[in-house]
C-alpha cells in the first residue's frame, strides 16, 4: 500500500495500491490520476472520503481526553475512585465505538478505480480492491497462465530423476520444446545464458512465473539433450543440478545428434546389464549405467588376495561429459564395454563366492595358532595373499582349511577329553570327602553350582562352521584354562561344603617354594605344619 501524493513505482513486479482521502485531496484528482494512468497501468487507486469529519474528530478527541485522564489519575484504592474511574473508562470506550463507527462509514464510502478510470466495485471495500489487484496482475503478467500449475515442483524432481516423460504430469503429451514454457525459455537461451540471470526474465513481467517453473522447465530441456549446462566450463548433469545449482550453471543449446541406429545400440549395452532404458531417453539412462560398470568394476577386483580390480580410465574420461556428448563417447566403445560388462560380472561372482573360505582360512589359522598345522599351512596362505590367488584354479584354499580343520577337531576332542578326566578325579575327591557325605542332595547342587562344576557339553565340531562358533565361543587356550582352573574350583567345593558341617573351616593356601635339597624340604614342612597347626590350634578345621 502507498500513501501520499507523489505517485507509487509500477515496476516493483508487485500490485502497488495508492490510497487518498478526502482530508489531502480529492475524488476528483483521484479518478484523473486513474484515467491518465491508462489501462496498462497496475496500479489500484482508492479514495477515502471526508466523512463525518466533524463528528469524527469530536469522538477522537473524547477518547484521547479520557485515555489521558486515565492514565493521570492512576488506579485508585477508594470505592469512590474505583467508580470513578469505571464512570471515565465507559466514556473512553463509548468514544472509542463512535471512532470505530465513523471509520467505517469513511470505509464503506471508499472508492476503488482501476488504471485507465474505471470504478471496481464488489462486496465492501476490501472485495473492490481485491478484484481491482486480481485486474493488475492479470495487466502485470499476461502470460502467467502458461505456467501456471502447482505441479511444477513433480516436473522438477522427476527431472533431477532423468524422466524425459516428467510433463506429462501437467498433462502435456507433445515433445518438451513444445510446452509454451519451455518454448519460451528454450527461445531465450541464444548464445548461453546464467540460470540466474533466465529465472529474473521468467519471474519478472510478463511472465511472473515461479522458481519451480521456470527451473522445471531448464531441467526438462537438459533431460531431453536440447540443452547442456555446465559450471565454470565443467559439465553438470541433471541429477547435479539442484536448484542451487541451476543458478549458477550456464545454459547452452546442445549439438550433438544422436542417429537412431545409435540409440538402438546404446539401448542394447544397457539393457544386458539390466538398465531399463526406454526409447529418446538413452542420455538419461547413461550416467546410471556407468554408475553400474563403475560399481561393478569395483566388485571385480579388491585387496589380496582377490585379483587387482580392471582399469576404468575410459569410462572416467567420459564420465565427466552429458547429454548427447556422453551418450556418442560410449557408443564408439560400446564393443569393449559389452565385453567387460560380462567379465566384470563372472570376476564379482567368483570373488564373492571365494571370499567367505578365505576369510574361513584366516579364522582356522587364527584358532590353530600354536599347532604343527599352522605353521604349515601358514606360507601357503601368505602364498595366495601375495600372488592374489583368490581364484585359482584348481581352488587352492579349501584344502588348506581342510587340513586346518581336521587338526582343530582333533585339538578340541582332546582338550575335552583331558578336561572331562581332570574333572572326574575332582569329583571322585569331593564325593569321597567326609563333609560332602554329609550333605544333603540341595546342599551339594548348590555348592556344585556355585563353584561351576558343571561338565560342558561335547563340542559341536562336525562342520567347519560349527568347529568355528565352538572356537569362538571357547578356544583351545580357553579349554587349557578351564581345564587349569579346575583344581581350584573342586578346593572350594571342598571348603564350601566343610564351612556348611564345620563354619569354622578355612582353607590354607600352601607356601610357594623352589626345593632343590633335602634340607629344603625339611624347611618347608616344617613352615606347613606350623600353618596347619596354627589354625588346628584356634579350633578351626582345615581344608586343603
Amino acid at each position: 500500500m502507498h500513501f501520499g501524493q507523489e505517485p507509487p513505482r509500477a515496476d516493483g513486479g508487485g500490485v502497488p495500491v495508492w490510497i487518498r482521502d478526502g482530508w489531502s485531496d480529492s475524488e476528483k484528482n483521484v479518478t484523473h490520476d486513474a484515467h491518465e494512468a491508462g489501462p496498462e497501468s497496475p496500479v489500484v487507486f482508492v479514495f477515502l472520503p471526508r466523512h463525518e469529519s466533524d463528528p469524527l474528530r469530536e469522538s477522537i478527541a473524547a477518547w484521547k481526553a479520557a485515555e489521558k485522564t486515565l492514565e493521570h489519575k492512576g488506579v485508585p484504592t477508594s470505592n469512590e475512585g474505583l467508580a470513578a474511574r469505571k464512570s471515565m473508562e465507559t466514556r473512553r470506550d463509548q468514544a472509542q465505538r463512535r471512532v470505530d463507527e465513523f471509520i467505517g462509514g469513511v470505509l464503506n464510502a471508499g472508492r476503488v478505480y482501476q488504471g485507465g478510470g474505471n470504478e471496481v466495485t464488489g462486496v465492501g471495500l476490501a472485495g473492490a480492491v481485491e478484484q481491482a489487484a486480481n485486474r493488475s496482475l492479470d495487466r502485470l503478467y499476461p502470460e502467467f497462465d502458461d505456467a501456471d500449475s502447482p505441479q511444477w515442483h513433480e516436473v522438477l524432481r522427476r527431472a533431477r530423476d532423468g524422466d524425459a516423460g516428467c510433463l506429462a504430469v501437467l498433462n502435456h503429451q507433445g515433445e518438451i520444446p513444445e510446452h509454451p514454457v519451455c518454448r519460451e525459455i528454450l527461445n531465450s537461451i541464444g548464445a548461453g545464458r546464467k540460470g540466474r540471470e533466465i529465472r529474473q526474465q521468467f519471474r519478472s513481467a510478463p511472465y511472473g512465473w515461479s522458481q519451480d517453473a521456470v527451473d522445471g522447465a531448464l531441467l526438462a530441456l537438459v533431460v531431453s539433450d536440447h540443452l547442456h549446462a555446465t559450471e565454470n566450463g565443467t559439465p553438470l548433469t541433471h541429477k547435479a543440478l539442484d536448484q542451487t545449482k541451476i543458478g549458477v550453471a550456464h545454459f547452452h543449446h546442445t549439438s550433438v545428434v544422436l542417429t537412431t541406429q545409435q540409440r538402438i545400440d546404446l539401448r542394447t549395452l544397457m539393457q544386458a546389464a539390466d538398465v531399463k532404458c526406454r526409447p529418446n531417453e538413452e542420455t538419461a539412462a547413461i550416467p546410471g549405467f556407468i554408475d553400474l560398470m563403475l560399481e561393478r568394476a569395483q566388485r571385480a577386483g579388491g585387496d589380496a588376495p582377490a585379483p587387482a580390480r580392471p582399469s576404468v580410465v575410459h569410462l572416467e574420461d567420459i564420465q565427466h561429459m552429458v547429454g548427447n556428448e556422453l551418450a556418442l563417447a560410449l557408443w564408439k566403445m560400446r564393443e569393449r564395454v559389452a565385453e567387460e560388462l560380462e567379465e566384470w560380472e563372472a570376476r564379482a561372482q567368483a570373488i564373492e563366492a571365494r571370499m567367505p573360505r578365505w576369510e574361513a582360512l584366516q579364522d582356522l589359522l587364527r584358532h590353530a595358532r600354536g599347532l604343527p598345522v599352522a605353521e604349515e599351512v601358514a606360507p601357503q596362505a601368505e602364498a595366495i595373499l601375495q600372488n592374489r590367488a583368490l581364484l585359482d584354479e584348481p581352488d587352492p584354499i579349501t584344502p588348506l582349511c581342510d587340513r586346518l580343520a581336521d587338526a582343530l577337531r582333533q585339538s578340541v576332542n582332546e582338550a575335552h577329553a583331558e578336561f572331562e578326566q581332570v574333572h572326574v578325579a575332582g569329583m571322585e575327591s569331593l564325593v569321597g570327602s567326609d563333609a560332602w557325605q554329609q550333605l544333603d542332595d540341595g546342599q551339594r547342587s548348590q555348592i556344585a553350582s556355585a563353584c561351576a562344576l558343571d561338565v560342558p557339553e561335547a563340542p559341536r565340531i562336525a562342520t567347519e562352521a560349527e568347529l568355528l562358533n565352538t572356537l569362538d565361543h571357547a578356544s583351545l587356550a580357553d579349554w587349557r584354562d578351564r581345564t587349569d582352573a579346575l583344581p581350584q574350583r573342586f578346593g572350594n567345593a571342598m571348603l564350601l561344603a566343610a564351612k556348611v558341617v564345620e563354619p569354622e573351616a578355612v582353607r590354607v593356601q600352601l607356601p610357594q617354594r623352589t626345593l632343590s635339597s633335602a634340607e629344603d624340604v625339611d624347611a618347608w614342612v616344617e613352615e606347613v605344619r606350623a600353618l596347619l597347626l596354627d589354625q588346628i590350634n584356634a579350633g578351626r578345621t582345615v581344608v586343603l
